[in-house]
């Protein structure tokens, strides 16, 4: 074709546009008397027709802008070996109201599942490093193809990729039999107002917000400076500023100072509006991409998702009760199988009727008591191992209250030792048997004076002694076994008669109130 051809067929359809208009004015050429008039006329008629169509397409340009990988060449899960995906995961694909919904489900066994809203430049398969992270942290992985991207049908408008998000989660809780309480629902970028949206409607355990904005008019606000869509009556969309008020559940949210697709005041003003429970990091000259590849934000996610908070006063509380609650169940779980009965047991009970199994009975563990801080009148004062560490620990504290040494009259007995002692006179109702006594664990002191109730009591500096010992003793293991006399214990009260029956239990009897053989016998009911 020659450049005369091209001036023909340029000139037949200018007349031919001529005619079209001669036609269209025709009927109006009297409201139109000269040439300036039909300009403005074809200026108001244009924008009038751009302002229409306009209002007919804006949602579909709008999510266009927002969800610019809807158009785009993307991979998916349509590529059966993506290499950078390093672990093993479920192809999900189900029909809803006849369009397609596609999603992945990674399965670490875990108790909780990580519900993950990706970004919207591409599809699933460019956030494999965003999944990989969330895998590593032992979390099952849920994830969603926005509707357009990769094997999903339709458009993804907002009620659309709502109602998907909905349907894929409706559909993994059947199949992997996913918990609300135990789902974590984590966004990043264009996912947070899905993952708003989404968790305003479920009982979730916490919500992650990675590099958020407050809503769609936010967003055209900070591109040109005013909400575009408002002109056309288009309401706002993805609107995280009033739905992040509604969530009450544990928060975090995450952004960088320069991102350069989503202002970073957005976030900040995102997390001063979200109400209590909501913890916020920022991370200076951070852009919009791999917040965990900075130690201090990666610490941050992994404690808030193990604590629900990142402040390190906060945690350290918590520990400490954790530890605690571990404490108390452990020793829970031994109380219920202490043992009485071995000769070894540091829970051995013994009385007037119920003997050692050997006469001859003598620990492996045993030691002399250190006199840094205790006064062996004996020069041969020993205990168990166990017990002569918690002594000490005792008798040191004691000391720094009162500056004086404990004294130790008394501690192992042996068989033999203890028949001699029966033999020169000592009442049943103070000295036990051969065989039948205390003393012969390796678990028990006399201090000061093995005397009489009557005598400490006529004491005040013993009943001083005896008072801190009451209100300390179980803290270090120790109890008074003689405390509330002969119908009770066995034998008259003895303040000065102290025996380690281990922490836990030594408090759990300094708590209810209760001597040793009262808790033997209250068990043995059991």
């Amino acid at each position: 074709m020659n450049s005369n051809s091209i001036k023909k067929i340029l000139k037949e359809l200018k007349n031919q546009i001529f005619i079209f208009y001669k036609k269209i004015t025709q009927p109006y050429q009297k409201y139109l008397p000269n040439r300036a008039s039909r300009i403005i006329f074809w200026i108001f008629f244009g924008v009038t027709l751009f302002w229409l169509l306009w209002m007919i397409f804006i949602a579909k340009i709008e999510w266009f802008i927002a969800f610019p990988g809807v158009y785009m060449n993307t991979l998916s899960l349509k590529d059966e070996s993506f290499p950078e995906l390093n672990y093993s995961y479920d192809k999900i694909q189900i029909t809803y109201k006849q369009e397609e919904i596609a999603g992945m489900y990674i399965n670490n066994e875990a108790e909780k599942t990580v519900y993950y809203f990706h970004g919207n430049g591409w599809d699933l398969s460019y956030f494999y490093a965003d999944l990989n992270y969330i895998s590593s942290l032992g979390y099952n992985v849920l994830a969603l193809e926005y509707p357009g991207y990769g094997k999903s049908s339709w458009f993804p408008y907002e009620q659309t990729v709502n109602e998907f998000s909905r349907e894929l989660y409706r559909f993994a809780q059947n199949r992997y039999s996913i918990r609300e309480e135990n789902t974590i629902i984590w966004g990043y970028s264009i996912g947070t107002g899905v993952a708003s949206n989404f968790a305003v409607w479920k009982n979730i355990d916490a919500l992650l917000l990675f590099a958020p904005y407050l809503s769609m008019y936010d967003m055209a606000e900070s591109r040109f400076w005013f909400a575009v869509q408002k002109i056309f009556f288009h309401k706002n969309t993805f609107n995280s500023s009033d739905t992040i008020k509604k969530i009450s559940v544990p928060k975090l949210i995450i952004h960088g100072t320069n991102d350069e697709l989503i202002a970073f005041e957005q976030g900040k003003k995102l997390s001063k509006i979200s109400g209590e429970n909501t913890y916020f990091v920022e991370i200076p000259g951070g852009s919009h991409f791999r917040f965990w590849d900075y130690e201090f934000v990666d610490e941050a996610i992994k404690n808030f998702l193990e604590y629900r908070t990142t402040d390190r006063w906060e945690i350290e509380k918590i520990k400490s009760q954790i530890e605690a609650e571990a404490a108390q169940k452990a020793a829970q779980a031994y109380f219920k199988n202490l043992d009485f009965v071995s000769d070894g047991s540091l829970q051995k009970y013994v009385d007037s009727k119920i003997p050692f199994s050997k006469k001859s009975y003598v620990p492996s563990d045993m030691r002399r008591l250190s006199r840094s801080y205790i006064s062996d009148t004996k020069w041969d004062a020993q205990m168990r191992t166990e017990a002569a560490d918690h002594f000490e620990s005792l008798a040191q504290d004691f000391y720094w209250e009162f500056k004086e040494k404990i004294v130790v009259v008394s501690s192992y007995r042996s068989y033999t030792y203890q028949a001699g002692i029966k033999a020169g006179g000592c009442p049943d109702n103070l000295c036990a048997k051969a065989w039948y006594s205390e003393h012969q664990s390796w678990l028990t002191a006399d201090l000061w004076s093995a005397s009489s109730d009557s005598y400490w009591k006529n004491s005040p500096r013993l009943m001083t002694f005896y008072s801190w010992l009451d209100i300390h003793a179980y803290k270090y293991g120790f109890t008074n076994s003689y405390k509330n006399g002969i119908w009770i214990d066995g034998y008259d009260i003895e303040p000065w008669h102290w025996r380690y029956v281990w922490l836990p239990l030594a408090t759990k009897l300094h708590e209810n109130q209760e001597t040793f053989a009262e808790y033997f016998y209250k068990q043995e009911k059991e």
